[in-house]
C-alpha cells in the first residue's frame, strides 16, 4: 500500500507502511499530518487515516484541495473547503447550514452577489468615523495641553501630539476592520470590507489599506472620488489592497 503525506502544500511519498510507520515513531508525522492511502478516498489526518478500512485506490487528489479554505457565504469566515457544503456556487460551513436552508426554504434571496457601497454613503460612513477619531484625539490634546506648559524651546509635546495624530485612525481602522470587517462609521452606513470573494480581511490588510488612504488623500482627494466611476465602486486603496465595500446582507 501506498502512502503520502504533506509538508505544507507539497506531497512527499510514495512510502511503504513500515516507512510511514518509522516516520510517525520519530515524530515527523503526527495524528494531525494530512495522509493519503490506496485505502482512502481523500486526504486525511494520520489518525483517521490509520483507522480507515482498507477500500479500492481511489482517484488521485491533489492536496491543495485537502487543505484549501474558502469563505462561508454567509458570515464570511474562512474554513477548509471540507468542512463546507456548496449550493448554487455558494460555499456554506456547519454554523449556517441551518439558517440558510431555512431562507431557502422560506423563499428567501441566498444570492451572494455583492451589493457594493457607494461613493456617498462611504462619504457618509467616513465623516463618522472622522467624528469619533478627531473627538480621541481632542482629548489626548486637551490632556496634553493641561499637563504641559506651552515652551517653544520644548518640541517634544509637539511630536507626541503628532504621532498620536497618526497613530489613532490608523489603530482605531485596523482593529476595526480586522475584527468586524467595518470601522463604526461604516457599521452605521451597513458596509462592511471584504476581500475580492466576499471573505474577510486580515489585519494586515486592513493596516494597508489604512496606509494607501494616504495616497488616495494626498493626491487631492482624487483617490476617493474614483469610487464614483468604478463598476465596483472601489476607491484608490481598494485597488491597491485588492478590497471592496459592501453592503451587508
Amino acid at each position: 500500500m501506498r502512502w503520502f503525506y504533506a509538508v505544507g502544500k507539497e506531497k512527499v511519498g510514495p512510502l511503504t507502511e513500515a516507512e510511514i510507520g518509522k516516520l510517525a515513531d520519530d515524530g515527523t508525522i503526527t495524528d494531525k499530518t494530512l495522509v493519503w492511502t490506496d485505502g482512502t478516498k481523500k486526504w486525511l489526518p494520520f489518525a483517521q487515516a490509520k483507522a480507515a478500512p482498507s477500500t479500492p485506490p481511489p482517484p488521485e487528489q491533489a492536496l491543495e484541495t485537502a487543505v484549501k479554505k474558502v469563505a462561508c457565504s454567509q458570515c464570511n469566515n474562512s474554513f477548509p473547503i471540507d468542512e463546507t457544503i456548496q449550493y448554487g456556487g455558494q460555499r456554506i460551513c456547519a454554523s449556517c447550514k441551518s439558517a440558510f436552508f431555512q431562507k431557502v426554504k422560506e423563499g428567501k434571496n441566498v444570492s451572494t452577489t455583492m451589493t457594493y457601497g457607494g461613493f456617498w454613503i462611504r462619504f457618509g460612513a467616513k465623516f463618522l468615523d472622522g467624528i469619533v477619531t478627531g473627538l480621541c484625539y481632542m482629548v489626548v490634546a486637551f490632556a496634553v495641553g493641561f499637563m504641559v506648559q506651552s515652551d517653544a524651546e520644548n518640541p517634544g509635546p509637539l511630536f507626541f501630539l503628532f504621532f498620536v495624530q497618526m497613530a489613532i485612525p490608523a489603530v482605531y481602522t485596523t482593529f476595526f476592520l480586522g475584527k468586524f470587517q467595518a470601522t463604526p462609521g461604516k457599521m452605521a452606513a451597513g458596509l462592511i470590507v471584504v476581500s475580492p470573494d466576499g471573505g474577510r480581511i486580515s489585519y494586515g490588510r486592513a493596516f494597508g489599506r489604512h496606509l494607501g488612504e494616504f495616497l488616495s488623500s494626498i493626491i487631492l482627494g482624487i483617490g476617493y472620488l474614483m469610487a464614483a466611476f468604478d463598476n465596483e465602486k472601489r476607491t484608490l486603496h481598494d485597488r491597491i489592497c485588492s478590497t471592496r465595500v459592501i453592503k451587508k446582507r
